[in-house]
């Protein structure tokens, strides 16, 4: 079976710099005329319930059911959110949260350990289903944090958490021969100009 999992367009709160994780900010102007049609047409896409996901599913594969999966939003910054990492350089919270590479739990909001446990945990299960009803290939259109976790788990990756990071309107091509088992990855693909 083929997965592809995209990461979201540029969003409003990537064009500022600042934390943006559960914040539900859409995509910009530019990030939807970015976008193009994928030249394949999925029944189904599972995406993030935030809207710059859904947006960019819709834009993607217009025809598409776009089918929410709560666990695949974004890491939930907490008090960090809508910030800008210079309006925190006095800030003792995120300079902690700093000098662990980010790895620690963010005050108010999730680490990544836990944002990993429950995307991978809704993976998993969407993976079981997709074997068990004998799919070819499954979308998923949602965010940097959400492709991170899965690759880091299942896609052999050897370096840090950050390792399987896109760029906006990107994703990666994987391949699962059974499951549980690895992802293969295949290729990366771009959906935007």
């Amino acid at each position: 079976m083929q997965i592809l999992l995209i990461r979201h367009g540029e969003n409003q709160g990537e064009n500022r710099r600042k934390y943006y994780g559960v914040t539900d900010v859409p995509l910009t102007p530019r990030g939807a005329a970015l976008l193009q049609p994928a030249d394949f047409f999925p029944a189904q896409v599972f995406c993030s319930p935030l809207c710059r996901a859904v947006q960019t599913a819709k834009i993607l594969f217009p025809k598409a059911e776009c089918i929410s999966i709560p666990e695949f939003k974004e890491i939930d910054f907490g008090i960090f959110e809508g910030r800008g990492w210079w309006e925190m350089e006095e800030d003792a919270e995120y300079q902690e949260w700093i000098a662990t590479q980010c790895t620690a739990r963010c005050p108010g909001g999730e680490s990544f350990a836990e944002l990993s446990e429950r995307t991978c945990t809704a993976f998993d299960s969407l993976m079981r289903e997709a074997f068990e009803k004998k799919r070819e290939m499954l979308v998923i259109v949602a965010h940097g944090g959400t492709q991170m976790a899965i690759l880091n788990r299942w896609g052999q990756l050897d370096d840090s958490f950050f390792s399987g990071q896109t760029s906006y309107g990107e994703g990666w091509l994987l391949q699962a021969s059974q499951w549980p088992g690895t992802l293969q990855m295949i290729e990366k693909r771009r959906f935007s100009a």
